[in-house]
């Protein structure tokens, strides 16, 4: 564990100590100040009182830091409740600040949920009732905004999409779950100078007016003014790379704490904990710990049980490669959920027939083709384990009704479905036909091939689908292709639909009802279930991009032959929150497609090199 950010001048008061010295009766009034105070500086004991949860010792430790520090980092080993911790601040803080305005972000509108139901589930438990009772009303998760009240408090979350809105919220305390997600640009242009707005400059101006007014009179001492709480940022993440921008905003709130020359430093903390501050608890099996370790590469346990920043992701990918071709917030292409009728796409699908949640995904990659530079952005995913053909088919037939597919790519053991779908009334109702174009892009003679594959492909006539053979020397080649197209900045990653863009999307006539992309949502119904559509593709390209990182390249030692797969202990699991690599293969495909299209587009004709006589020239 490593614990930084109080070894500076910043003062906090031993408030049981003071309580002890109290003696003799006590009114009402200085019995409930006294209650309040100790409730204050005891969180762990408040917590009991209104939840029945106990706090471990270093919960109540990150829960007293936020309540100090203005600006505070915490980096936590996975699996140690991060956003538990932060719900229980959140209503800790609302009721003890009376007039709070908390902000719930996070890059993903579901994970800042998650902080939201982790206050309401304290709230409806059996034994919170008496925070229940705080609540003034029930809360609300109208549309794309969820609202809660907490005295004269209010907790509001809402998706990364609506950061320009932020303002007009008037937040004054932000708690960002998975900072790491968060872009640069929304936390230094959005967030941060937003900061400066006090908690009531009214009430504050006025208090200083007349605390002046005493002070100048010798009716009350300097050191006594009232103390307003500044504005707060909270950010609780898991470790991250040293050239991700998290690692540069710890290095400088590190920086500060040791500058003993900078005045301010007493408002910034970090901490940092590893797995062993709970090795003693309920929340780790200390065995499954030893096991990863044994199992994981040094590097992805550092950052995932250590809290340790490392170099890059230690796998076959190089995640600093990706993130540089990843786009920056606010540039094109967005992630998109229709396409643009000018340009061209690419459909990649790595299927799956398991009906089981802890399956293989059924995946589907769509990438936004550039001709001019003959690049490719991904710019929609589909990722859905244990779900029915048909409603595989329903989400194929939205994507070619509103992407202008010109190439479609399917791994060779799924072509049936495709076949299956073209006889299907799914398919049958919007008249959509898909046939496969005559060629083996793996072919020896490649230029046989493109010849071949070019006098076949029929966009008009929907002849479009190539269904890939996945032999070992293909693998091979397509992974080190990928690999080279990070390198040489061919394939990129959408940025997030934000602003503008975000509220464009929620008003698109997609046929987001019929669409099962992700089982836990089905619950949303019109915009609510837009927006949340939206946020699922900005995380499905995250999660493409963390599936990638996690490839391994292994080999036999009795055999040539490269295996590209995730690590060992991932794929025992059978959990359904297991990570998966259909979205790293779906994109591989799509990689592949990418350069099969634009050479067989762009193909010479072929030369005929045979003897002519000169009489038929």
């Amino acid at each position: 564990m490593l614990f930084q950010g109080f070894n500076n001048n910043i003062i906090v008061p031993n408030m049981n100590e003071e309580l002890g010295k109290l003696k003799g009766f006590l009114t009402e009034e200085e019995g409930r100040v006294a209650l309040v105070k100790y409730l204050r500086y005891n969180p762990g004991v408040t917590v009991e009182w209104l939840t029945g949860k106990e706090l471990l010792p270093f919960q109540r430790l990150m829960i007293r830091s936020m309540f100090v520090k203005d600006f505070f980092l915490a980096v936590c080993s996975r699996g140690l409740s991060k956003s538990w911790t932060a719900a229980v601040f959140c209503f800790l803080f609302a009721l003890f600040q009376p007039g709070s305005r908390i902000g719930i972000l996070s890059k993903t509108f579901r994970q800042s949920q998650i902080v939201f139901r982790n206050i309401e589930d304290f709230a409806n438990s059996p034994e919170g009732i008496l925070l229940r009772q705080c609540l003034v009303k029930e809360p609300s998760h109208k549309n794309e905004i969820w609202r809660m009240e907490l005295g004269s408090s209010h907790i509001v979350c809402l998706p990364l999409g609506e950061a320009g809105k932020l303002r007009g919220f008037r937040f004054n305390v932000v708690v960002i779950d998975e900072l790491l997600l968060l872009p640069k640009d929304v936390i230094e242009n959005v967030i941060l100078p937003f900061l400066t707005v006090n908690f009531d400059p009214v009430k504050q101006a006025k208090t200083e007016k007349q605390e002046d007014f005493l002070i100048g009179r010798g009716f009350m001492k300097e050191e006594e003014r009232t103390v307003f709480p500044n504005p707060k940022f909270i950010g609780l993440s898991s470790a991250s790379y040293h050239f991700e921008y998290l690692y540069e905003l710890y290095k400088s709130y590190v920086k500060r704490i040791y500058n003993v020359d900078d005045k301010e430093s007493k408002h910034y903390g970090v901490m940092q904990f590893a797995y062993q501050v709970a090795e003693n608890t309920k929340l780790y099996n200390i065995n499954f710990v030893k096991d990863m370790k044994t199992r994981m590469s040094e590097q992805a346990f550092n950052r995932e049980f250590g809290s340790v920043f490392t170099d890059d992701s230690g796998g076959y990918f190089s995640k600093k490669k990706m993130e540089e071709c990843t786009i920056k917030p606010k540039n094109e292409p967005t992630i998109e959920i229709e396409g643009d009728s000018k340009r061209k796409y690419i459909l990649a699908i790595d299927p799956s027939w398991s009906k089981s949640e802890a399956s293989d995904h059924f995946a589907m990659s769509v990438l936004k083709l550039n001709e001019e530079n003959r690049t490719a952005t991904l710019v929609h995913n589909y990722a859905v384990a244990g779900g029915q053909m048909q409603d595989h088919m329903i989400y194929l037939r939205y994507i070619l009704t509103h992407f202008n597919i010109v190439f479609v790519i399917i791994d060779h053991a799924g072509r049936w479905f495709i076949e299956d779908a073209n006889l299907s009334t799914i398919f049958a109702e919007a008249r959509l036909k898909l046939d496969f174009i005559d060629t083996d892009f793996m072919d020896e003679d490649y230029a046989v091939a493109l010849h071949k594959a070019k006098n076949s492909y029929n966009s008009t006539s929907n002849k479009i689908a190539y269904a890939q053979y996945f032999s070992p020397p293909w693998i091979r080649r397509a992974n080190e292709m990928l690999a080279a197209s990070f390198d040489h900045r061919k394939i990129f990653f959408a940025s997030p639909a934000m602003n503008e863009k975000f509220d464009r999307m929620k008003v698109s006539k997609i046929p987001v009802d019929s669409l099962k992309y992700n089982p836990k949502k089905e619950e949303l119904e019109g915009r609510a279930r837009l927006a949340d559509f939206i946020e699922h593709q900005v995380y499905l390209i995250d999660e493409t991009k963390n599936e990638i990182a996690l490839i391994q390249l292994t080999s036999e030692s009795d055999s040539s032959v490269h295996k590209f797969r995730l690590p060992v202990n991932v794929r025992k699991s059978d959990s359904p929150n297991k990570p998966r690599r259909d979205n790293y293969t779906s994109l591989l495909l799509g990689n592949w497609a990418m350069k099969c299209y634009f050479d067989m587009i762009y193909a010479p004709p072929p030369q005929n090199d045979s003897f002519v006589p000169f009489f038929v020239r």
